[in-house]
């Protein structure tokens, strides 16, 4: 009976060009394990991720990925999307399914409006420079603006005539109950000039009146 080789040796085994049609899916299940590590220490991000990827899993099938360890599968995309890499992630479909649509596209897929802030509110991690422009962006485009002037060309002005304030008139003096004293003619009491024929001609009664006995 052969007996089971250590994992350190399997972690150590070169999987340059590895076939996942020459080989069990017990030898499968270990070159995703092995992936999964590897990428995280060579820090693989976004595109360089994607075309890693590409390259390493370009023997697997639809079928392939699905007879592998779901729990393995399921590490592998989330460690895509992680790294900015999109991988389909929804409950209609499997894990394998959306890292075989992956595997056949032409170019790195761009991720859907609005997915990465949702995703982050379900408390999904990522750390990709990628990840970080686009949230930027999504939340520059959901912060209101403050609406600036317009300046309004061709329409008259319309005139409003505000009310003059109403002004305070100075109270009048009152007037004085006691009667201004009236202007004598002093000319009617003044002497009478006894040299001027008009007094010579004077009866004596006229100039001074009778005076009763």
């Amino acid at each position: 009976m052969p007996s089971q080789q250590d994992p350190d040796q399997q972690s150590e085994r070169d999987w340059t060009g590895f076939s996942a049609q020459e080989n069990d899916i017990k030898t499968i299940n270990d070159f995703i394990k092995h992936k999964l590590e590897e990428y995280d220490e060579l820090g693989f991000r976004n595109y360089d991720l994607w075309e890693q990827f590409k390259d390493d899993f370009e023997s697997f099938t639809d079928d392939t990925f699905k007879s592998a360890n779901v729990t393995s599968v399921r590490k592998l995309r989330n460690q895509l999307r992680k790294y900015g890499v999109w991988v389909k992630k929804e409950r209609t479909g499997t894990a394998a399914q959306a890292l075989h649509q992956t595997l056949l596209e032409d170019d790195l897929a761009p991720w859907p409006d609005g997915e990465v802030q949702a995703c982050v509110k379900k408390g999904e991690t990522f750390d990709s420079r990628r990840i970080d422009i686009i949230l930027n962006e999504e939340r520059k485009a959901s912060t209101p603006t403050s609406a600036q002037p317009t300046a309004v060309t061709g329409t008259p002005t319309e005139h409003v005539t505000h009310p003059r304030p109403e002004r305070s008139e100075a109270p009048k003096p009152e007037r004085s109950e006691q009667p201004s004293p009236r202007k004598i003619n002093s000319s009617r009491y003044a002497p009478a000039d006894r040299t001027s024929p008009a007094f010579a001609n004077l009866k004596p009664h006229s100039i001074f009146p009778l005076l009763p006995r």
